[in-house]
């Protein structure tokens, strides 16, 4: 198995190794992989402490303000509310990216449908737990 770079920029590279299906290379991996997620602001998507924005309120198709239901979100509520959502929702999806690519096949075809980053990195670290036994 080879070792994963993650790019932070165009100038530093991390590079992860692929975690071995039995877990002998835990101790190499694990400060690999947080301190790479750490980096790039995603740990704590990890941990799960990463707060979810309020979702938009549809009603009849029709976005309504956060602050009061009963109007209509203007653009200057919506735009900021649509970028934290998506902001939120591409750190997740980079985080779960970093796991998946940095864990054997086995690993990650049984960790790939969990839905959350936490779920991921929990059931890594089961995984490795029960293969150390």
């Amino acid at each position: 198995m080879s070792d994963i770079a993650i790019t932070l920029n165009s100038q530093s590279l991390f590079v992860i190794p692929k975690l071995h299906d039995d877990g002998s290379n835990w101790a190499d991996y694990e400060p690999q992989a947080k301190n790479a997620m750490g980096v790039k602001g995603l740990m704590k998507h990890a941990e799960g402490c990463a707060r979810q924005p309020a979702p938009l309120i549809l009603l009849n198709d029709v976005l309504m303000s956060q602050d009061d239901p009963t109007k209509l979100a203007t653009e200057e509520q919506l735009d900021p509310a649509e970028k934290k959502i998506d902001d939120y929702e591409w750190n997740e999806a980079h985080a779960k990216h970093i796991i998946l690519s940095t864990t054997s096949p086995r690993l990650s075809s049984k960790i790939k449908n969990l839905t959350t980053t936490k779920a991921m990195w929990d059931a890594v670290l089961v995984d490795v737990r029960d293969a150390l036994q």
